[in-house]
């Protein structure tokens, strides 16, 4: 998919979507991310080897709905979708620098103006993260 950095309103560092790997219209998404030490968010959390911040994983499915929103809901393309709420987050596994990660953003309800979304992040095949979100397009 071509131009989604211009329909997404976030920009570098807050950006957590690299590249748009497919979009089924009204149905779903697929993401990438690459971590990189580089990055300011990457902490070393007490540990030699340092974690990407779980709460950014949670911003990145986020990111990925609100993309699937103003990309193909009708009227959507100059509104913003807010995250208003989270259910059943759980988290299976830590990313690292160097790693590249999947995010995926499915509809399961949309009723202008939230729209509610199953998402979840894999490294490989590993889940590493999943929840539902709801967000309220304004």
């Amino acid at each position: 998919m071509r131009n989604w950095q211009i329909t997404i309103p976030h920009e570098y560092p807050f950006l957590f979507i690299d590249r748009v790997i497919s979009l089924e219209e009204d149905s779903s998404i697929i993401c990438e991310k690459a971590i990189t030490q580089s990055e300011f968010y990457y902490s070393r959390s007490g540990s030699e080897k340092g974690y990407f911040p779980r709460v950014l994983l949670v911003e990145a499915m986020a990111q990925a709905s609100g993309l699937l929103i103003m990309v193909t809901v009708e009227g959507s393309k100059k509104k913003m979708g807010y995250l208003s709420s989270l259910s059943n987050v759980v988290f299976h596994d830590d990313v690292s620098a160097g790693e590249l990660i999947t995010i995926v953003s499915e509809f399961l309800l949309k009723i202008m103006p939230h729209c509610a979304f199953r998402a979840y992040i894999k490294k490989e095949d590993k889940l590493i993260a999943e929840a539902e979100l709801t967000l309220t397009v304004f």
